[in-house]
C-alpha cells in the first residue's frame, strides 16, 4: 500500500487547474475496476452468513461462470447423468480388464426417467423388463476385473444371468434399476465372473412387431417431461410419418438424426437454466457425442409411443493383441465409455439400439462390434 500511495502522491497536474488524480477518479474504467475489486475482496472475506445475505458469492460466480459453461467436462463414466452436456473428456486410463470369447457392449446401468436436463432412475416392473423369447441364446462366461474408478452395478455382456466375486458371494438382480449388484459399489482390485446369455436378434423379425404391446408397466418407458417442447413432438411424428411399425419409425429416427447431426465431443455447450437437453441439440447446436444421439433418439421414440430406456456402459472394443490365453482379453478404457438406448418389443423384451453414427463408433472401436446393437 506504501507503493501506491507514494505513486499516487507523485501524479503530476494537468491544464494547471486539473490534476490526473482526479481524473483517475472520475473515469468510469476505474470505477467499474473498483467495483470489480470491492466485490472479490467480500467475496473472499465475507463471513459465509453475511456473503449469503446480500448474494456476493453467487453473483461473483456466476459473472465469471458464464464464460467457461460450454467447457465444463462430461466424465467418462460419472454420476452426472442428471445434468448431461458439456465437452466429453474421456480419460486414458484402463477402467476394466475383461477375459472372454468375443467383444460385446457391456451395460452397467439403464434409467428410465428423462427430465429435461438428463436422466434418473425410475423404477419399472419386474414385467417391463422382460427377457427375448423368440430369439435364439448363446452362453458365455467372463473374467472381469476393476482396474479404476467405482460402480453401481456389475458391468457384463447383455444379458447378464449370474455374477460370482472373487470371494464366493453372489450378485443379486434389481428390478427396480433393472441391473444386478453386490449390495455395495465395485471398486479397483476387485474380480468377479459374469455368465451371460447373449440374444441374436434379427432385425428382420423385430420389422413385423406392431403396437400392440403397450402395456401398464411401460408407463414409466413412455415418459416425457411436462414441459417438453412442442416442436421436438411436431418433428418426431414428421420423421415417422411414412413409417408404420415401431421398428420402421426408430429406423426412421436414427437416419434423421445420423444425417442431420454432427458427432463432435469438443465445444458442447452445457444447457442454459430451464433448456431441454434434447431440444438443444436438434434445433440449436445440431452437434455431440453418444449421450446427444442416445438420449434424442430414445425421447423421440417415445413421443411416438414406443417405450424407451437409456444405457450408460461401456462399447466394445478390439481384442488386445499383446494377449495369448485361451480367449481374448479385451481392454476398456475411460474413453470407451458409452450410451446407447433400448426399445421394447413384445416378445423380445428390452432391444439395444445404437443411434450414434458408425463412423464415429469405428473410429473409436477401430472395428465393428460382434454384439453390436440393432
Amino acid at each position: 500500500m506504501l507503493g501506491i500511495r507514494s505513486v499516487w502522491r507523485h501524479l503530476p497536474v494537468v491544464d494547471g487547474s486539473v490534476s490526473l488524480r482526479r481524473r483517475l477518479l472520475h473515469s468510469p474504467f476505474l470505477s467499474l475496476a473498483g467495483l470489480l475489486a470491492v466485490l472479490a475482496t467480500l467475496s473472499i472475506w465475507t463471513p459465509k452468513g453475511v456473503a449469503r445475505d446480500f448474494h456476493v458469492h453467487a453473483w461473483w460466480h456466476s459473472l465469471f461462470a458464464r464464460r467457461v459453461e460450454t467447457a465444463a467436462p462430461a466424465a467418462p463414466y460419472g454420476a452426472n447423468d442428471a445434468h448431461l452436456g458439456g465437452n466429453f473428456n474421456g480419460s486414458t486410463a484402463v477402467m476394466f480388464r475383461v477375459i472372454a470369447k468375443e467383444s460385446s457392449y457391456y451395460p452397467i446401468e439403464s434409467f428410465s426417467t428423462y427430465t429435461g436436463a438428463g436422466w434418473v432412475r425410475g423404477a419399472m416392473t419386474a414385467a417391463a423388463s422382460g427377457v427375448s423369447t423368440h430369439v435364439p441364446r448363446t452362453r458365455m462366461t467372463q473374467q472381469v476385473w476393476v482396474e479404476s474408478g467405482t460402480y453401481p452395478a456389475v458391468l457384463g455382456a447383455n444379458r447378464i444371468i449370474s455374477a460370482t466375486m472373487r470371494g464366493g458371494a453372489r450378485a443379486r438382480f434389481v428390478p427396480a434399476i433393472d441391473a444386478w449388484t453386490f449390495g455395495s459399489p465395485l471398486h479397483a482390485g476387485e474380480h468377479y465372473t459374469v455368465v451371460s446369455t447373449l440374444e441374436h436378434v434379427n432385425p428382420r423379425s423385430l420389422a413385423s412387431v406392431t403396437d400392440g404391446n403397450l402395456v401398464y408397466a411401460f408407463r414409466q418407458a413412455l415418459q416425457l417431461p411436462a414441459n417438453f417442447p412442442q416442436r421436438d413432438i411436431l418433428l418426431a411424428h414428421q420423421i415417422t410419418v411414412h413409417a408404420v411399425t415401431p421398428y420402421a419409425k426408430l429406423q426412421a429416427i436414427i437416419a434423421y438424426l445420423q444425417s442431420h447431426e454432427s458427432y463432435q465431443t469438443q465445444g458442447i455447450p452445457v444447457p442454459r437454466p430451464g433448456q431441454d437437453f434434447v431440444d438443444q441439440f436438434l434445433f440449436e447446436t445440431h452437434r455431440g457425442y453418444c449421450d446427444q444421439f442416445s438420449t434424442a433418439a430414445a425421447i423421440l421414440a417415445r413421443v411416438v409411443g414406443i417405450p424407451t430406456r437409456w444405457v450408460k456402459g461401456y462399447i466394445s472394443v478390439p481384442a488386445d493383441p499383446t494377449y495369448h490365453g485361451a480367449q481374448n482379453e479385451y481392454i476398456l478404457r475411460g474413453t470407451d465409455a458409452h450410451s446407447w438406448f433400448e426399445a421394447w418389443f413384445a416378445g423380445y423384451g428390452f432391444v439395444p439400439f445404437e443411434a450414434t453414427p458408425s463412423a464415429a463408433l469405428a473410429e473409436i472401436t477401430q472395428e465393428k462390434c460382434h454384439r453390436h446393437p440393432v
